[in-house]
């Protein structure tokens, strides 16, 4: 007998149907279901059974998908499962040089171990010397001249483990924090062995390993099976050094003069320890060779790799560069693209300018130079990429800083009454405002319609606004009564863009109307432009006076 439409099986309905049909069939007999009555557990057992089975198969379905997945395990899970293993994050770096302090100490043949720890003065952490060997020996006596090395920001740790052996037996090496594998080192027995990329890289019997980020926590260590790779045996002795590090924080500002200095004392080849910050003064020693540290990865970052296998990441495509240079925080808005049949990728990077303002500072009181990066950001950025060995040959690799283009804006608001606090409403305009421009969407057009609609719906009081912009481009235009019309062209044969630039003369009070359009709305020329409320310039308050106003704030809320 058919009990309940197969169509309806939503879990209510399913409930309901069962407990009708049975209350009909029951009353016939002259007995109930009740909770208290063998029918009714039943009903209350299969009826849960039903709800966790739902419940299972929507969690199920919401954690398999990249765009709903929302636990870390389900989208780590779905990345490899891709073949995109998680970043855990990329150490600071810099070359140091040590320039001998003559002092009256002879014959020293001092000892600088591998991993040697040094402080830096600029931020305070700690720094390690990267040698290709276990040592080397300074013989200060007979060679004095400057030593340039390598160190690396973070500290080293070690952890043992015991194999119960196994084929593709897997280790999980937990810490707390980032590490960079690019420092790993594992040793079974005391030998040194082998990190490949994948199991299928391993040779047959061969001493490797491979790593793939954790679920939980850490990295895992998986170990061949003797067709790939070699197997560990019951008893094996696996030493795992591994480099945690601070991310961005070890970040060097290289316009600052930076000192570092011995955390422990040197020896020399007699045994005599030396204090190295005698003997030493040791300073960064160039620009080029200074790397920017990252973090690890978040779960959108990880999101957004789904799909891209790790074969497929040699930095040759526009998509490869963007998602690197999503991997820096100090990179804001960033467009990335390549001309068709192109080699030369090239990058619109934005400073992002929200860190400055989580730190406190005001939207609409930021500089042309805040919305920029430094010379330093674009150095590291340039040498990550060169130190990461995953550029394409022949791929060149430009970054272009956006054209800012400065508005002013006013509004015009009419309260629903006289007795609301001004100061209080036009403390919550400015601060929708800014959060609008900081959050902005589209570089190329913003309609007034977003801003008036933002603000209505957010503010009760007000009854009616208006908004009107100044573009300073074209306020400089018509005091000047000409512009420069810039336009930006791909060279195919130089692989590079070049600007044409024409002076356009305009009539006497003639409105060119540049970086607006007919309605009033912000509409930039190119997209290499982008718009920003910002003070320091001059616009024509009365054109038949042809008086000027300074632009101090570049917001003015007007009360009617």
């Amino acid at each position: 007998m058919k009990i309940f439409d197969l169509l309806d099986t939503r879990y209510t309905n399913f409930v309901n149907t069962v407990r009708s049909y049975l209350s009909r069939v029951l009353t016939n007999y002259e007995t109930n279901y009740g909770n208290n009555t063998i029918f009714g557990q039943l009903i209350n057992v299969v009826s849960s059974a039903i709800q966790n089975s739902q419940l299972y198969i929507e969690d199920s379905l919401v954690e398999q998908n990249k765009y709903t997945a929302q636990r870390k395990k389900s989208i780590y899970s779905l990345a490899q499962l891709s073949g995109y293993n998680p970043s855990l994050g990329k150490a600071a770096g810099a070359q140091i040089k040590l320039t001998y302090i003559p002092s009256n100490v002879q014959k020293l043949n001092l000892i600088i171990n591998n991993h040697q720890k040094l402080t830096c003065t600029q931020n305070g952490l700690t720094y390690n010397i990267i040698l290709p060997q276990e040592a080397i020996v300074v013989n200060v006596d007979q060679d004095n001249s400057s030593k340039y090395l390598y160190v690396v920001e973070g500290e080293f740790e070690t952890q043992n483990f015991i194999s119960t052996g196994g084929q593709l037996y897997t280790i999980n090496v937990g810490f707390s924090g980032d590490a960079d594998i690019d420092y790993l080192e594992v040793k079974v027995n005391n030998e040194v062995w082998e990190r490949v990329d994948s199991l299928y890289d391993m040779d047959t019997n061969g001493k490797q390993y491979c790593v793939k980020t954790a679920l939980s926590r850490g990295f895992d260590l998986i170990f061949g099976n003797e067709e790939f790779g070699k197997p560990l045996i019951s008893g094996d002795n696996i030493d795992v050094t591994y480099l945690t590090h601070d991310g961005e924080l070890g970040n060097i500002d290289l316009n600052i003069e930076t000192y570092f200095t011995f955390n422990d004392p040197l020896q020399d080849i007699s045994g005599e320890t030396v204090d190295g910050n005698n003997i030493f003064n040791v300073t960064l020693a160039t620009h080029d060779y200074a790397t920017s540290g990252t973090n690890s990865e978040s779960k959108e970052q990880v999101r957004e790799m789904i799909g891209l296998n790790t074969r497929s990441l040699v930095l040759s495509t526009p998509e490869s560069y963007k998602n690197l240079i999503n991997k820096f925080s100090f990179c804001g808005y960033n467009r990335t693209w390549s001309e068709p049949g192109s080699l030369v990728v090239n990058s619109l990077i934005m400073r992002n300018y929200k860190q400055l303002l989580n730190d406190g500072k005001d939207y609409f009181n930021l500089h042309e130079d805040d919305f920029k990066l430094t010379n330093v950001q674009k150095e590291s950025i340039q040498n990550f990429i060169n130190k990461s060995n995953n550029q394409l040959a022949g791929v060149v690799y430009n970054i272009y800083d956006p054209i800012i283009c400065k508005y002013a804006i006013y509004v015009y608001v009419k309260l629903k009454s006289s007795n609301f606090d001004r100061d209080y409403i036009s403390n919550q305009i400015r601060n929708l405002i800014g959060e609008f421009f900081a959050d902005i969407n589209s570089d190329i057009f913003v309609p007034k319609s977003d801003i008036i609609h933002l603000l209505k719906s957010k503010i009760d009081a007000i009854d009616s606004v208006d908004i009107y912009f100044i573009s300073e481009r074209n306020e400089t235009a018509m005091i000047t009564n000409q512009y420069i019309d810039e336009k930006i062209t791909y060279n195919i044969a130089k692989g590079t863009y070049e600007k044409t630039k024409e002076i356009v003369y305009l009539f006497e009070q003639e409105d060119p109307n540049l970086g607006m359009d007919a309605h009033g709305n912000i509409y930039l020329e190119n997209d290499m432009q982008f718009p920003v409320l910002m003070g320091g310039w001059r616009y024509i308050s009365d054109k038949d006076k042809n008086d000027l106003t300074y632009v101090d704030d570049p917001l003015t809320i007007i009360f009617e």
